[in-house]
């Protein structure tokens, strides 16, 4: 196979398309690398990838594989349409197993209760379990990412809902919050870096990101209180705490261009909230404990915190007036 043929042949509709090797990796969510080796000849794109690779450069997979010899093409034809029937044959049966636990399961309720109960737990953990594995997300040329998230969120919650009316006590809206706190932290910067949804400058990601999740964890920390006996005040605290150094970070990304001055602000305040941390937890958890910065490196066992501490605060110090003497050199001489 001429590796290099075809990916020139990648290249040019890549550029064709108006995206860059980053754009492509993104959709395909692999390596940027690996898409540079495509079109440097040095390895030819996985068959699993094949069909949605065509679809972004808008060709189908007759035209990529011409790019091959004739030999190639039919081998590498072949190989494509076992993995795609290979992939049916497999969503086919997983569907029908879960089909199958369900229609047990409803029969075995009427039979032994003579009524529907327990069932709507089983019917909605099987609708959740698929929506995950094999999931939905075939169903979707476009927008597969978003397809899962909102798939399996909904799923998600349904099962908490269905559980929690079973049980009479209403503990979902903790759990489903939850879940949109861990699908935000992890998706959402996905969902952000796509220019086709929100339009704005990449340097307010970090306040967006932060903001929102503070938001959100306030929330649970809110809602489980009114549920279950909890420490609010000392939650709300911890949290605030724990979300202040981010903040500022995000504030300094946002304010301060030089990338070296950034950076020194950043370590500077990151070690802060570091060396503080230990007297904060303590202050609220255990506020009779003591000494907690006493320092004597011939004693360890007693004098950890406080030796750990100092190295801590001096480290961050050297490496932060370092970066700050190096941006603002680099600044003069630009001036």
């Amino acid at each position: 196979m001429d590796y290099k043929k075809v990916g020139l042949f990648i290249k040019e509709n890549r550029t064709n398309k108006g995206l860059t090797q980053q754009d492509l990796a993104n959709e395909l969510f692999i390596d940027v690398t690996t898409v540079s080796k495509w079109e440097r000849g040095i390895t030819f794109p996985d068959s699993s990838l094949v069909t949605k690779l065509c679809y972004l450069l808008g060709i189908n997979e007759h035209e990529l594989f011409l790019a091959c010899e004739d030999d190639d093409y039919r081998n590498a034809k072949r190989s494509l349409k076992k993995i795609n029937d290979a992939k049916r044959l497999s969503f086919m049966i997983i569907s029908g197993s879960y089909l199958l636990a369900i229609l047990i399961c409803f029969i075995c309720n009427i039979a032994i209760s003579h009524k529907l109960d327990w069932f709507y737990i089983v019917l909605v953990s099987c609708l959740c379990g698929w929506s995950f594995c094999p999931t939905c997300i075939r169903y979707f040329k476009k927008y597969k990412l978003e397809g899962f998230i909102i798939s399996t969120f909904i799923s998600l919650s349904l099962l908490f809902i269905t559980c929690s009316i079973f049980t009479s006590n209403y503990w979902c809206f903790i759990a489903i919050l939850s879940v949109l706190l861990f699908y935000f932290l992890f998706f959402f910067p996905f969902i952000f870096y796509k220019k086709e949804y929100i339009n704005i400058p990449k340097k307010y990601f970090l306040l967006i990101y932060s903001s929102i999740a503070l938001l959100l964890t306030i929330s649970i920390l809110v809602i489980t209180n009114l549920y279950i006996n909890i420490d609010l005040l000392l939650g709300l605290q911890i949290t605030i705490y724990v979300s202040f150094p981010v903040i500022i970070a995000s504030l300094i990304n946002m304010l301060v261009s030089n990338k070296y001055i950034k950076s020194s602000l950043i370590v500077l305040e990151t070690g802060l909230f570091c060396y503080g941390l230990n007297y904060v937890l303590n202050r609220l958890l255990e506020p009779s404990k003591n000494n907690l910065y006493k320092m004597d490196f011939s004693n360890w066992e007693v004098c950890s915190d406080g030796n750990v501490s100092f190295i801590v605060i001096i480290a961050t110090l050297i490496i932060s007036v370092t970066l700050l003497i190096i941006g603002l050199t680099k600044k003069y001489r630009r001036k």
